[in-house]
């Protein structure tokens, strides 16, 4: 994907050999604290997270200008389920909520009253929403859209609620051991990944 090209463009550009390696978030999080990975990504910012790794900042906050890219969170439910949308608040909710292990959404769920069912992956808990396990699920919709897409099966008893419930910047999540040890590259592949993502040709 885009993500994927933005990211080559970059470490190319710098010298950088890029080896990519798709495994599951919370898994993904672990070889990020044990050292088993130079980097994480999407990512967006959580403060706890701060004690994992590096994000580009800029006065103090992440800087938005190298970004990956902003993602949304949207809910999904079935085709003859009641739950709603108030904005971007779930309504009639009566049993829990799907989302994925350690995403940033969770703590939003909860403070707004509901009860989360974390899952490993994505792919488990379509089918608790299938299974009538939990009423709806919150995910990224660059993850689950096109893996409805794929499998019609799947996506002809679920539905997309709009508007998304949360929009926000992803950022590449370096380990502390990395920006130690090359920080001038870690920058410029920061920097890199800013002005490739707003480049004519990445559109």
């Amino acid at each position: 994907g885009l993500t994927i090209e933005l990211l080559r463009h970059a470490t190319q550009r710098v010298g950088v050999e890029l080896e990519i390696r798709r495994v599951p978030w919370r898994r993904a999080v672990k070889m990020l604290e044990i050292d088993q990975a130079d980097a994480l990504f999407p990512a967006s910012f959580k403060k706890e997270r701060t004690a994992l790794g590096v994000y580009p900042m800029k006065d103090g906050k992440p800087d938005d200008s190298r970004k990956i890219a902003e993602y949304s969170y949207y809910a999904y439910t079935t085709k003859d389920s009641g739950i709603s949308l108030d904005g971007n608040q779930i309504k009639n909710a009566d049993c829990p909520i799907g989302a994925m292990r350690l995403s940033a959404i969770i703590e939003q769920l909860k403070n707004t009253g509901h009860q989360v069912n974390e899952e490993e992956t994505s792919r488990i808990n379509l089918r608790k929403l299938l299974q009538g396990r939990i009423c709806a699920l919150v995910d990224l919709d660059f993850v689950i859209d096109p893996f409805l897409t794929s499998n019609p099966s799947l996506g002809s008893g679920i539905r997309k609620l709009s508007p998304a419930i949360r929009t926000k910047p992803y950022f590449l999540l370096f380990t502390k051991t990395f920006v130690k040890k090359w920080p001038v590259r870690t920058e410029q592949i920061w920097d890199a990944i800013g002005e490739f993502r707003r480049s004519p040709a990445l559109e």
